[in-house]
């Protein structure tokens, strides 16, 4: 595993708009990442979600990330959701029992019980990509902040209203795209401009080769 890194560019913009932080040199804010999809999985938002999450944390803030488990199946620990994710720094992972067969179904009971978990209170922001758990928590009164890669409304129009309301929320503060394109639809639809941010993902093309470990290099070798 490397050594801690610097965060990517933008971070620090994130957390500051997201909390509404003045200034460039920020206190600790603590952010919770919600994710509507087991773990460990491979999946490029999966990466993308997890390796974010991490870099704030080694930049000084404290971040939690929750995603679903099925009832009465075992979570995997934050240590192995680490290794899995070849990531280091101090995040931390909580599954919460909203998995189910039905990915629907699971988003549904995954957005509920953020926004009612009581914990979730003690977060500056709640950080997500899925525009239920963001309507959910807007509901319930919680600081949100979104992204995604998306033009939602462009692609869905049917969608528009909702993702007007939601990201027209005084309570969500932020949202992050990971391309202009994507952030320029969404004044179309009358979003604010000013909380909307163009955050570029980084590319490292290593994190893209298979990972074995010591077991299963020796076994390959014979």
């Amino acid at each position: 595993m490397s050594s801690v890194r610097p965060p990517p560019r933008g971070l620090s913009h994130r957390v500051r708009l997201a909390a509404r932080v003045p200034g460039d040199r920020l206190p600790g804010v603590r952010v919770l990442f919600t994710y509507e999809n087991s773990l460990p999985r491979v999946e490029a938002d999966a990466e993308q979600w997890v390796n974010s999450a991490a870099a704030l944390a080694r930049a000084g803030h404290e971040v939690e990330l929750v995603f679903p488990r099925r009832p009465g199946e075992s979570a995997p620990t934050t240590e192995a959701l680490l290794e899995h994710f070849q990531v280091d720094g101090p995040l931390r992972f909580r599954a919460l029992p909203t998995g189910h067969r039905l990915l629907g179904l699971q988003h549904a009971r995954h957005a509920a019980a953020v926004a009612r978990d009581p914990r979730t209170r003690t977060y500056d922001v709640v950080h997500t990509r899925n525009l239920g758990v963001l309507t959910a928590c807007l509901h319930a009164g919680h600081r949100c902040a979104f992204e995604h890669y998306r033009p939602w409304g462009d692609q869905f129009p049917p969608l528009q209203p909702w993702v007007r309301h939601a990201l027209g929320h005084p309570d969500c503060v932020a949202a992050f795209f990971h391309s202009e394109l994507a952030r320029a639809s969404y004044p179309r639809l009358g979003v604010p401009g000013a909380k909307l941010v163009v955050l570029h993902n980084g590319h490292q093309p290593q994190r893209a080769e298979r990972v074995r470990d010591a077991h299963r290099a020796r076994r390959a070798l014979g």
